[in-house]
Order: C-alpha cells, then structure tokens, then sequence
C-alpha cells in the first residue's frame, strides 16, 4: 500500500504565493485547507490535483433549497469526509479498510469472470483491454466506481489513481464546469451531471447501466434534513442490480462518509439508509485509518452499504 498522502497546497497567504505548502493527511486542518487555491498529493506515482473555487462557495441553502445565483456552492472546496475516505479506499492498512477494499475487489473479479448478460460480457472485455491505472499494483485494481455529489473531484481522480479502470464523477449541472477543469485530463474518468430524487431515476439508471460499478461512493452529501431522502432514493437506485444478475453477482458496494453537523440530519440519514439497505455497517474512520486516532472520533462518520431492500421502506 502507498503511505499516508501529504497534501501539497498552492496559493496566496497573506499576500504571498505559497507553492506546495506540505500538510500531511492525519494533521488535516480544514480552515487552512480551504484557504489555498490548489490542492495536489502523490498517490501510486501519479499526481493528483485539484482547484479549488473559495470565493463561489456561497452562502448556505435556505429552507427551499435555493442558493446564490452564480456560485458553485459546498462543493467548490475540499472537505474533510473526502480526504479520510480516499485514504480509507486507498493508503490505509488497517483491518476495516483490508475489508473493505475486499468486498469491493470480490465483485470486481467475479463480474469479470461470470459476465450474464451481452452487455456485460462487452463491458468485461472492454475492462480487459484497459492498460492505464490497472496495470499498476493498485488496490483498487479492476474496479468499476461511480462519485455523487464529486464536487472538486480529488476523490475520484483518486480512485482512478488507485487503480480503477472506469470511474464516473457525477454532481450538480453548476459543478459540472470545476468537475471538469480538474478532471479532463484524468484517463478512465468522465463527468456526468446528476441530480438526486426519484425524478431522476431515469437519468440515474443510465449511468449505472453504462458504467456497472463495483463502488458508489458519496462524502458529505446532505447538509439540510429535507435532502436527505432524495440522495438515499438515488443511492438505492444506483446500487441495484438486475433481476437476472442478481443470484449471480456480489453486490455493489456503497460508502457514505459524512462530517457530524447537524444531529437532524445525521439521526435522518442513518435511518434511511437502514429503511433502504439490508446491510449497513458503520465504520470509525478515525480508528480505521493510521495517525487519525488522536482525532475526535464523533465528527466524521462512515456506512458501508450494501443489498438495497425491494422495495425500500422509504419509496
């Protein structure tokens, strides 16, 4: 496995152009990290990095969800959910993440192997004659993943870094333009805009038909408690697999990763996302990845999902 990244910031402090500013992962302090401009890490001999977009983040959504003309929104910085759950996916070798990484590789493989359908078969031998990041030993060799909610795009450029052969960043039609700038030249990447909710579906189901994940992942996604059924509706949809797939094939694997703010809205989500799937276990990311355990361990919290219920409890 890499070693615990170090993120190297670039931009102006105090009127100076700071270059690679180092801040090791399990030192993150997201008021500094949110003050730089551009955000960089070395992971598997590639370098990740990302613009950040400080001045368009906004002001916070009101109670119909409405937010300033113009800005990008919480998506256009980096937070801390995303940088402890790529190094969950990625760097960590504790024995949570071991699990994880396993779950995930298991599907992977036995897809490849076992293809069911015509279109499967095409898109296993399609995974084949890929060569960029999965030639490499890489954890996440082989795998198929799609990001919601990606905004600046450091974790599923991660995820290609890591070895994912196909990885489909999706958000919000007015983070499409950053998603892009920071991720056009990512090999096995691409960008679909996605909102959430069951009138979506239809827009949902081909992406997850075109790019047949193994990982769906997702860090922050609800900040107010009247979104949070939308996203686990979309979630649920995401992760389903075929009628005649479904004896056949490991599930799809979920990972929700989301800073403590708001006690409604945590208490919300983890019932729905209990309503929604047979199989939610919650992981302390703090204790699972090395040199965060000195770290409140009550304000990042993480659920592997898997099996959506048919029909959820909560359609």
């Amino acid at each position: 496995m890499a070693p615990p990244p170090v993120l190297y910031l670039s931009g102006y402090v105090d009127g100076e152009y700071v270059h690679d500013d180092e801040m090791p992962c399990a030192q993150l302090d997201r008021w500094t990290l949110q003050t730089y401009e551009k955000v960089a890490l070395n992971l598997y001999d590639t370098r990740v990095e990302v613009v950040q977009k400080i001045n368009d983040v906004g002001e916070s959504h009101n109670r119909e969800g409405e937010q300033d003309k113009g800005s990008i929104g919480v998506g256009a910085v980096l937070w801390e959910a995303a940088i402890m759950t790529m190094c969950h996916l990625l760097t960590s070798e504790t024995e949570a993440s071991t699990h994880l990484r396993e779950l995930i590789t298991t599907r992977a493989n036995a897809k490849q192997k076992i293809p069911t359908t015509k279109k499967a078969s095409r898109k296993a031998n399609a995974s084949k004659r890929t060569t960029t990041a999965s030639a490499k030993a890489t954890p996440l060799r082989g795998v198929r993943a799609v990001e919601l909610g990606t905004g600046t795009g450091l974790l599923a450029s991660a995820l290609a870094a890591g070895g994912c052969v196909d990885v489909v960043a999706t958000d919000l039609e007015r983070v499409v333009p950053l998603m892009k700038e920071n991720l056009s030249g990512v090999e096995a990447l691409r960008v679909e805009a996605l909102p959430w909710g069951c009138e979506h579906d239809e827009n949902t189901r081909a992406i997850r038909d075109q790019a047949q994940p193994d990982l769906v992942v997702v860090t922050d996604p609800v900040y107010q408690p009247h979104f949070v059924t939308p996203f686990v509706h979309t979630m649920r949809v995401m992760m389903e697999i075929a009628d005649e797939d479904r004896d056949q094939q490991p599930p799809r694997v979920g990972v929700v990763c989301y800073e403590m703010r708001d006690p409604e809205v945590a208490t919300r989500l983890e019932r729905e996302l209990r309503d929604a799937f047979e199989c939610v276990d919650e992981h302390s990311v703090c204790e699972a990845v090395e040199g965060y355990e000195e770290l409140s361990t009550d304000h990042v919290r993480m659920f592997v999902l898997r099996q959506p219920r048919f029909p959820s409890l909560i359609d």
